[in-house]
């Protein structure tokens, strides 16, 4: 506090009286001393006043990892035509292996354990023709070949169905001899999140979509090719 003053009586030139006040130090002094005691003060404050930091996750739960999965094992699936000579099918995006999924990737089960949330980022089938050394070139049709954006229950009955999808190829198995696979591929540009136990909810989410095919015209019970499961997914939330 600033030091007490004390007054005094002073006689004026007409004889009267009048009060002064005077300090016992002067204003300077005071106010360095307030100085010094605030330096002090701040050089070791209480423990109550001491600053802590916010808490900060380790891990951004928005980061995106994304993985390559592919078909379990190291045998390639067979294209079969059937007694009719008919060779169609289809293989939904959904690696999980749960309902609704046509196959089972090889390292979903320990990647989906490790986050809470996943889409499609790309889905890809490769058909390779198995008649590359054949000199005989057996009948038929060249194979149509179209994604959906959504995932399949059925494969379709008709090559028109599948020649009607914006993305639809021929891919001609039947006198191939470049012995070179042909890719075709969909992109979950417009997927949401879905989670990880539920992958597959139905919707524009997760990793849903399919890529179909469909020839006809060949010989019954002939293997006409050979087929490649994989898909690039992106997985999020971090657990």
């Amino acid at each position: 506090m600033p030091p007490k003053r004390k007054q005094r009586k002073l006689r004026t030139k007409t004889g009267g009286l009048k009060t002064k006040t005077a300090t016992t130090h002067s204003l300077k002094t005071y106010f360095s001393e307030l100085k010094k005691e605030g330096k002090e003060k701040r050089a070791s404050p209480a423990i109550s006043q001491t600053q802590t930091s916010l808490m900060k996750s380790l891990v951004n739960m928005d980061t995106v990892y994304k993985f390559r999965l592919s078909l379990t094992g190291t045998s390639m699936l067979q294209l079969l035509s059937n007694s009719s000579g008919i060779c169609a099918g289809y293989e939904n995006a959904d690696p999980s292996g749960g309902s609704g999924s046509t196959w089972t990737a090889y390292e979903w089960v320990d990647v989906s354990a490790m986050f809470n949330e996943v889409k499609l980022v790309e889905f890809i089938l490769t058909f390779c023709p198995a008649q590359t050394t054949s000199t005989t070139l057996v009948a038929g049709s060249p194979l149509a070949v179209s994604g959906n954006l959504l995932s399949q229950s059925a494969a379709p009955s008709t090559i028109s169905s599948v020649l009607d999808n914006a993305d639809a190829k021929l891919y001609n198995l039947v006198t191939d001899r470049s012995q070179h696979g042909y890719r075709h591929r969909i992109k979950g540009t417009s997927l949401g999140w879905a989670s990880t136990s539920s992958p597959n909810p139905g919707g524009f989410a997760g990793v849903t979509g399919a890529i179909q095919y469909y020839g006809n015209g060949y010989n019954s019970s002939v293997i006409m090719g050979y087929l490649w499961i994989e898909g690039i997914y992106a997985f999020r939330s971090r657990v």
